[in-house]
C-alpha cells in the first residue's frame, strides 16, 4: 500500500450488546456526527478527511442463535491529527471521546437500556481512547480504550482500500474489561433475560470506515 499524505479521522466505538423491545435484529450501520479538531496542513498535504463518510458499528448478540444486533453513537469528538506523508505518523497518537449517551440503535427502548443499565452500572460516561499504533505492512493497529477507570489496549485490523476507505475492525469482551463492566454486564442481561430469552452474549464487534478524499 502507497505512502500517502493526508489527514485521517477515526473513531472508536466501543462496546455494545444489544437490548430493545423486540427479538428483530437491526443490521442498520449508524452514522455519526463527529466534532473535529486538525492541525494545521502541510503546503504539500495531498489527502483530507471525509466528514460525512465516517462510520462507527457495533454489533451485539443475544438469543442461543447468537443473533447480531448493530448501531452507532452520534457524539464523538476526535482531535490529535499530525498531517504527514506518511500513514501511520498521521493516525498515531488520535485521541477521541464517545459519549455514551448517544448511543442509537434505531430502537429508544434498547438504546434507554443500554445508556442507562450498561453504561449507567459501568459509571463510563465518555469512552475515551487513542489510536496506539498503526502498522501497515502487518495490517494491524492498538487502539487504548478507556471505560470508567479500566483502560485496554484492543487489537484491530487494519485496511486501506484502492478506494481510499480506511477500515479498523476488533472485538472485545465486555466481563473481562473490568468488576465495573462485569457487572454493566449482568446488569443488562438481566433487564434483557425475557427478550433475549436468557442468552446475551459478552463479546461485541466494532466496526469503524472513513473514506480519505484528494486535496485540490
Amino acid at each position: 500500500m502507497k505512502k500517502l499524505n493526508y489527514t485521517v479521522l477515526i473513531s472508536l466505538c466501543a462496546l455494545i450488546i444489544s437490548c430493545g423491545d423486540s427479538n428483530k435484529t437491526n443490521n442498520d450501520v449508524v452514522s455519526t456526527t463527529i466534532k473535529t479538531e486538525q492541525s494545521s496542513a502541510s503546503e504539500d498535504k495531498n489527502w483530507e478527511y471525509d466528514h460525512s463518510s465516517t462510520k462507527v458499528k457495533w454489533t451485539g448478540f443475544k438469543l442461543a442463535s447468537k443473533a447480531g444486533v448493530s448501531g452507532g453513537f452520534d457524539s464523538i469528538n476526535v482531535s490529535g491529527f499530525t498531517p504527514s506523508s506518511d500513514l501511520a505518523t498521521s493516525m498515531t497518537g488520535v485521541t477521541f471521546e464517545i459519549h455514551t449517551q448517544s448511543i442509537n440503535s434505531n430502537d429508544s427502548v434498547r438504546d434507554w437500556k443500554l445508556a442507562n443499565i450498561l453504561f449507567g452500572t459501568m459509571n463510563t460516561p465518555i469512552i475515551s481512547g487513542e489510536i496506539k499504533s498503526i502498522n501497515e505492512k502487518e495490517e494491524s493497529a492498538v487502539i487504548s480504550v478507556t471505560m470508567g477507570t479500566a483502560s485496554v489496549d484492543v487489537p484491530m485490523s487494519f485496511s486501506f482500500d484502492n478506494d481510499f476507505v480506511v477500515k479498523l475492525s476488533g472485538a472485545i469482551d465486555i466481563p473481562t474489561w473490568s468488576e465495573n463492566a462485569n457487572n454493566g454486564f449482568l446488569a443488562i442481561s438481566e433487564a434483557c433475560a425475557e427478550k433475549h430469552e436468557n442468552k446475551t452474549w459478552p463479546d461485541v464487534d466494532i466496526k469503524v470506515y472513513t473514506k480519505l478524499r484528494q486535496a485540490e
